[in-house]
């Protein structure tokens, strides 16, 4: 009995330094990509840059970052994540120095368009939360929900930093600081990855020591095969796609939205804020949710509501103190569909090659919020108004909430076991 109490301290010793430094590495990685639409007004007001080439660099922004998850998920799942941790930090840090330098649509196309969402995917949801997978399968719920949480802290604790060193210092001041931040990545990479090689000894069963162990083309082939072959792995991805729309509106347009009613530069720097710290307690509660309730009914849930809250939004007044607590509220949904999603994505499919397939979601999310962030920009320059993507994100949501009931629980459909590791 006390060596069974000493293996479960144990567990939770490893198991939360496991957790802690993932969820450290996601605050630092997202904070810094969340934060960029702060940067847009600075630019225009800087340099040569017109509202289009920038709306449609943080489009492309939106959609190569999905492209990049499973592509890097996959590097990740052959050879294991230190090499791709590793070199998302430096990429990172290295696209937000060159945007002291952007001063044509093709360059910020190329720094804010390629290289930002290239450093992010290498050390986002895909890989990171792929590490739940050396944990027992009743704390990977909660595992999950702590390490998205901390986007949704990053971008609480980013954009009034981001904003501060904006407003003192100039932006050129504040892309050097987050480019420390950035470089701060690389050793908590190598310490993650030599915490998840050597788990605790436990028995056989309770945790996956190397889910990155040796696998061949074939076998990763024929279980993205396996998964496609699934409807309810088509049919939660076009969910995550629908819900993506509106996350992608609303991290790039929504300072200018605050700026089309007047509401001050600060003021959106702290709506930013407030979403992503509302969402830190959003997040943490679907993790608990995640073994009492099916998680396609939380997800269906959470994709109904935003649909009310973006109706309330439309019909009350615009004003500072409204705006902020509108924030607050997206906030608690914001990114609390990341977990079910993820959850949903290794029951069906199982934890083995978790990062490329669940990085084929983030691609669908991402795709998605390509679209949003782009026709926001195209719509406020036809219309002189973001009304119109608003009722659009109305529907969407309301379409995802469909799309997310319809999706089995995955008992009957799930793909065959995970192949043994070594």
């Amino acid at each position: 009995m006390k060596n069974a109490d000493n293996t479960f301290r144990a567990l939770t010793r490893w198991g939360w330094r496991l957790i802690a430094l993932a969820g450290l590495i996601m605050l630092i990685t997202m904070g810094v990509r969340q934060t960029m639409s702060l940067f847009v007004e600075p630019l225009l007001q800087n340099t040569n840059l017109n509202i289009v080439s920038i709306s449609f660099a943080l489009a492309c922004n939106q959609l190569l970052w999905g492209v990049f998850q499973p592509l890097m998920g996959a590097w990740a799942d052959r050879k294991g994540p230190l090499l791709v941790l590793s070199a998302g930090s430096l990429i990172l840090m290295a696209g937000q120095l060159a945007v002291i330098w952007v001063d044509a649509a093709w360059s910020v196309l190329l720094v804010w368009g390629v290289l930002a969402p290239m450093g992010a995917a290498a050390g986002g949801f895909s890989i990171l939360m792929g590490l739940t997978a050396h944990l027992p399968a009743h704390k990977r719920p909660m595992a999950s929900a702590i390490i998205s949480s901390g986007a949704s802290l990053g971008q609480f604790l980013f954009a009034p930093l981001v904003q501060f060193f904006i407003a003192t210092w100039g932006y050129v001041s504040a892309l050097v600081m987050l480019a420390g931040f950035s470089l701060a990545n690389l050793p908590l990479a190598v310490k993650l990855c030599h915490l998840s090689q050597s788990p605790p000894p436990l028995e056989t069963g309770q945790v996956t020591a190397n889910i990155y162990s040796a696998s061949s083309d074939a076998s990763l082939k024929n279980r993205l095969l396996s998964a496609l072959s699934l409807p309810g792995f088509w049919f939660l991805n076009a969910g995550f796609f629908l819900g993506g729309f509106h996350v992608g509106f609303v991290i790039t347009h929504l300072p200018a939205e605050a700026s089309a009613w007047n509401i001050s530069g600060e003021a959106a720097a702290w709506s930013l804020g407030l979403i992503g710290l509302c969402n830190v307690a959003g997040t943490l509660l679907i993790g608990f949710l995640g073994n009492r309730f099916a998680s396609q009914h939380i997800l269906g849930t959470i994709y109904l509501s935003r649909a009310l809250l973006v109706a309330l939004y439309l019909l009350a007044p615009k004003t500072g103190p409204f705006f902020c607590a509108f924030a607050a509220l997206l906030g608690l949904n914001w990114l609390a569909t990341v977990p079910p999603t993820a959850g949903l994505v290794g029951r069906l499919c199982g934890m083995r090659y978790f990062a490329t397939l669940f990085g084929i979601s983030l691609l669908a999310h991402q795709s998605g919020a390509f679209l949003g962030a782009l026709g926001g920009g195209a719509l406020m320059t036809q219309t002189g108004s973001y009304a119109l993507m608003w009722w659009l994100s109305i529907a969407s949501s309301l379409a995802a909430a469909l799309l997310s009931w319809l999706v089995k629980n995955g008992r009957h459909e799930a793909l065959p076991p995970d192949p043994p590791v070594a």
